[in-house]
């Protein structure tokens, strides 16, 4: 959480985790988390491209600080 807000622009307004999943399967010390995003300007209506890419560039440094695999 607190590199998703560390490297978040100022329009992402709310973060939740949802759901932690653990399993063998997923193999020793590893869990599945899942997060719900909300994007907001207060200026005007955000596009779905500057939303992705305030997006993409939350997922690039979950994985450059965390090693974090981003299931797709």
């Amino acid at each position: 959480m607190k590199i998703i807000k560390d490297s978040a622009p100022s329009e992402l307004t709310n973060i939740e985790l949802f759901d932690i999943f653990r399993s063998k399967d997923l193999g020793a010390m590893r869990k599945s988390m899942a997060y719900s995003m909300e994007y907001r300007s207060t200026q005007r209506t955000l596009t779905d491209e500057e939303a992705n890419r305030y997006h993409e560039a939350i997922k690039e440094k979950l994985k450059q600080k965390l090693n974090a695999e981003i299931r797709e």
